[in-house]
């Protein structure tokens, strides 16, 4: 037993003879009395020490601590189990959304191996079709055998060929011709394939001959692919729902979206809205000998008066009892023209283009001569 020490619960010495004991946790010693255990625990204890050398007791400021640290230590276990058990459920969820990313990574690649696919495959339907056209209503042979209704079909094409009036034929310019789609009462496109892109071309540039003629109702186009057809009704119906979706401002403008280019090569543009002229004998706008337009009789009218004029203004100085000055240059052009249609082509055209006879000339010195009279002699001549 300790001897000399003090006691953890009253304070006082503790003595040899006093039975104490010592905490394990903090050290320090206790009365048997003062730690309020039982004789029985303190002689097990004493008889544990005796035999071991060893015995463990606390005192009940280290047992209280130990009961908060032992609380302390249970929450962070918990803790660290609730953490365990998340870290097990977002692995799962790590493993199920890497499965599903590597799922992705799949269709994408496939998708992207689909689309190089699809886009070489238009690429290639596009080449084929490049120098092609379909024709729209050509009559078509019912004759049974098909050399037969082939021959027919390149008689129709050179036909279209004489009435376009084109340097091209079926034998020299096409490669092939041939039907598509299935036979029924109506005539099937007839595609045509020429040699060149020259070939295409012309018959496309001068397709619209067609308008007036006995093959009216035949229409010519470039051969396209689906997908060419299909971003054409695109744009189409773009452009049917801009025009719908058109500002005030717009409107006010006439504005309007419109589908322009060539087939195969359209795109859409904002553009004024277009009106069909007026095709009237002598309506305002029309062209030709029958009317030239309210606006060049305007300037006829405006022309004469001008004349008229400058017959009739009084005479200017150096022109004094000599009648009327001469008449401006675009004046005296269309008095020539205009007033002096009765006269000789060739007098006309000398007042037109301003040349002068011999009367003319003496009458422009006659002028000089009188101004240089009436203004008295200049410094220095």
């Amino acid at each position: 037993m300790a001897n000399n020490v003090d006691c953890l619960g009253c304070g006082q010495k503790l003595k040899q003879k006093d039975a104490s004991l010592q905490c394990t946790v903090c050290g320090l010693w206790i009365h048997k009395s003062c730690s309020g255990i039982t004789n029985e625990v303190f002689n097990a204890l004493a008889n544990l020490f005796k035999d071991t050398g060893k015995a463990y007791w606390a005192c009940r400021a280290c047992n209280s601590y130990a009961e908060g640290m032992n609380h302390r230590l249970k929450k962070m276990e918990d803790k660290v189990t609730e953490a365990v058990r998340v870290g097990e459920e977002n692995s799962k969820e790590i493993r199920t959304l890497r499965e599903e990313i590597d799922k992705k990574n799949d269709q994408l690649e496939k998708r992207v191996t689909s689309g190089e696919d699809n886009i070489l495959e238009e690429m290639n339907d596009r080449e084929r079709r490049r120098k092609n056209v379909v024709m729209y209503g050509v009559k078509e042979s019912d004759k049974a055998e098909g050399r037969q209704r082939l021959e027919d079909d390149k008689r129709e094409i050179n036909n279209i060929f004489t009435v376009l009036d084109v340097n091209l034929s079926v034998e020299d310019d096409a490669e092939f011709c041939r039907r598509i789609g299935p036979r029924g009462e109506n005539a099937r496109p007839l595609v045509c394939g020429f040699y060149t892109e020259w070939g295409k071309n012309t018959l496309l540039k001068y397709a619209k001959r067609l308008e007036g003629t006995e093959l009216s109702t035949i229409s010519i186009a470039p051969d396209l692919t689906r997908q060419q057809r299909k971003a054409e009704m695109e744009l189409e119906q773009e452009a049917i729902r801009k025009n719908e979706e058109l500002d005030d401002e717009d409107r006010s403008k006439n504005l309007e979206w419109q589908v322009v280019g060539r087939k195969g090569q359209r795109r859409l543009i904002k553009t004024v809205r277009r009106e069909i002229p007026s095709r009237a004998r002598g309506a305002r706008g029309s062209r030709g000998p029958a009317g030239r337009g309210r606006g060049a009789m305007d300037t006829r009218k405006r022309q004469r008066e001008e004349v008229e004029q400058e017959r009739n203004q009084p005479a200017k100085r150096g022109y004094r009892g000599r009648g009327r000055p001469p008449l401006s240059g675009s004046n005296r052009a269309t008095l020539g023209v205009r007033l002096l249609g009765d006269q000789p082509r060739q007098e006309i055209d000398q007042q037109v283009t301003g040349e002068t006879d011999g009367a003319e000339e003496e009458e422009e010195e006659e002028m000089e001569a009188s101004q240089t009279a009436e203004e008295g002699p200049r410094l220095g001549q």
